[in-house]
């Protein structure tokens, strides 16, 4: 079994799986593939914050449940609860349809599908899974230098977007 815990956030409660709890010397995560490390490194993306006259940040709301599980998959997202959230009822079985925080491969699958989501019209044959040679070297965006593709993928770690322009006006842009 793998415990399930509601976290409260600003009004709002997310499920989170504790993917790491163990029961038995076993967790789900050590079974789990965690995907390649497509995170920008936090120094680089400290470091480039750093080169504009205005700074800005934002958050990806709830940045796992925005990308949804093929139907066909979420039996690989399987977890139990009580029945209308009553302790009281019996456990029931569901399947989650977008990917959980706590997951081992969460973050590669969510910045997968950021990265891809950033690009006005994705490649269909673009190699997305080739490793970079250093872990700072921002990921090749495309042949097009479109400022908002390139600061999400230079600018992002995890979920949090740290950046900085050299006007408001930009800044504003690449912000909406």
């Amino acid at each position: 079994w793998i415990p399930i815990f509601w976290v409260p956030q600003k009004d709002k409660v997310r499920l989170v799986f504790d993917s790491a709890a163990e029961f038995y010397g076993r967790n789900l995560n050590d079974s789990s593939l965690q995907g390649p490390g497509r995170n920008n490194a936090l120094r680089a993306v400290l470091a480039r914050f750093r080169s504009g006259l205005v700074g800005f940040s934002a958050d990806i709301e709830n940045m796992f449940h925005q990308f949804f599980v093929p139907k066909s998959d979420s039996t690989y997202l399987r977890f139990f609860w009580f029945q209308d959230n009553d302790p009281e009822k019996p456990l029931v079985e569901y399947w989650a349809r977008v990917h959980i925080m706590g997951n081992k491969g969460s973050p590669a699958i969510a910045n997968f599908g950021l990265r891809v989501a950033a690009q006005k019209q994705p490649d269909p044959t673009r190699v997305w899974h080739q490793e970079q040679p250093y872990e700072d070297t921002p990921v090749q965006t495309s042949n097009h230098c479109d400022p908002v593709e390139t600061f999400i993928t230079q600018q992002v770690y995890v979920d949090d977007l740290l950046g900085s322009e050299d006007n408001e006006e930009r800044a504003i842009r690449i912000l909406k």
